[in-house]
């Protein structure tokens, strides 16, 4: 960008975190983020609180009003990339599929349709191959008897039915099981739900905000290890790593074959930030950070 525009550009952001703005503000501003996010992809993981904020202001105009603090805190991101001092940043190359040499993650989490049809543990797996298809991990984790019987999101709909925030857990488990064989590397996360492969491409999840919290976790967290991370939607049972992987999501149909699997790798994991979220799941924007934290802690011990 050229040097008066960037500056200029920084001042829009710091004028909006210090002042109350109306809708036409936040639009200018958006649409100047926009420009960038389209050279930089990686900074549209970044948007979802202002998505939210200029919808909000839509229902009244003209009224003036300060920013929230996850806002704040999304456009601070923007103003730290403006303000580096490197300015040769390279163009994004294009799209383009994974390489021979891949890891490959399918992972499937079991729901819950009815409440009254808990009778077994049930939660979600993800099973790892290398290129030559060799198993390289398997991690399972259950689901809280309450969080996913009777606890509601923010709209009142009960986790047991939200497929796509159970299933963007599951893309997250072999980044926070076992991110020391990820750095680096090129991988390929399977799962059989469409709006987590379109949540993670277009870097936002419509409607479901704490979806759109793990996603952007899984970006970030795919950033701090150099690593590059594709998402593609793997029919349900479809070849032995989604059998596996949805048969280790249940209890009861998780076999004696399956348990000798788990035993070369781990037992069932238990990660204290996702047990604490599940007691009392709400839209945390502190927990992309905390869960980059937890990799982070992983990789240095």
């Amino acid at each position: 960008m050229p040097q008066d525009k960037k500056e200029e550009l920084i001042e829009d952001i710091s004028h909006v975190l210090e002042n109350k703005v109306n809708l036409l503000t936040v639009q200018s501003l958006m649409g100047k983020l926009n420009d960038i996010g389209v050279m930089c992809p990686f900074l549209k993981v970044f948007r979802h609180e202002l998505n939210i904020e200029l919808s909000k202001r839509i229902q009244e105009p003209l009224k003036l009003s300060n920013m929230t603090r996850a806002t704040k805190r999304e456009l601070l991101v923007w103003t730290g990339f403006l303000m580096d001092e490197n300015v040769w940043i390279p163009i994004n190359p294009p799209t383009h599929g994974p390489p021979i040499l891949t890891l490959v993650f399918t992972s499937d989490a079991a729901g819950l349709p009815h409440a009254c049809c808990y009778k077994y543990k049930i939660g979600v797996a993800s099973i790892g191959t290398d290129n030559s298809d060799s198993l390289i991990a398997a991690s399972p984790i259950w689901w809280e008897k309450s969080f996913i019987r009777d606890k509601r999101d923010e709209k009142g709909v009960r986790f047991g039915v939200k497929t796509t925030t159970l299933e963007s857990i599951g893309l997250l488990l072999p980044f926070l099981t076992n991110p020391k064989m990820l750095v680096n590397k090129h991988i390929l996360l399977r799962v059989d739900n469409m709006a987590c492969v379109y949540g993670f491409e277009n870097k936002n999840c419509t409607g479901d905000q704490n979806a759109a919290i793990f996603l952007q976790a899984l970006d970030v967290i795919g950033a701090s290890l150099g690593s590059k991370i594709y998402v593609e939607h793997a029919e349900r049972r479809l070849g032995w790593t989604a059998e596996m992987a949805d048969n280790m999501s249940r209890e009861d149909t998780t076999s004696d074959l399956d348990m000798f699997t788990l035993n070369r790798f781990s037992s069932t994991l238990n990660i204290d930030l996702l047990s604490d979220w599940m007691k009392k799941p709400y839209p945390d924007r502190d927990l992309t950070m905390k869960l980059v934290d937890h990799v982070k802690t992983i990789l240095n011990a």
